[in-house]
């Protein structure tokens, strides 16, 4: 349930969950695919979500599960620039590889459909 709020925004469970003393990072409110919260905010789209959750002490780099999937790396293959650039100013790591040892940039260069993101993407991560 969290996870699928995280996704759609909605900062009020998020706010909820943390009042209830959820812990906002454990395996526990990984969804069935092991998806943290994070991750599934960052993937789509949704700043605030994102920007709470870091607020409420959620490791920039966190995220993991099974796929131990970064909520950058999340962000990058969805094309969310505005996550990307929140998370690298937060202190996420853009040398990160994926679980195939893809870099960041390969997946960011997979979005033919958004030549700017990756034109910013490049930008970005050659600037930290």
């Amino acid at each position: 349930m969290l996870v699928k709020a995280a996704a759609d925004g909605n900062e009020d469970v998020v706010i909820a969950a943390a009042g209830q003393g959820v812990h906002l990072q454990g395996p526990e409110t990984y969804s069935s695919n092991s998806m943290a919260p994070i991750v599934a905010a960052a993937g789509s789209g949704q700043l605030y979500v994102v920007m709470l959750l870091l607020a409420l002490g959620v490791p920039v780099d966190g995220g993991g599960g099974n796929h131990e999937t970064t909520p950058l790396e999340a962000a990058v293959k969805k094309g969310q620039l505005h996550v990307v650039m929140l998370l690298i100013e937060r202190g996420a790591d853009v040398h990160a590889r994926d679980e195939n040892g893809a870099s960041l940039i390969y997946h960011g260069k997979q979005l033919i459909h958004y030549p700017r993101f990756n034109v910013a993407l490049s930008l970005v991560v050659f600037l930290y």
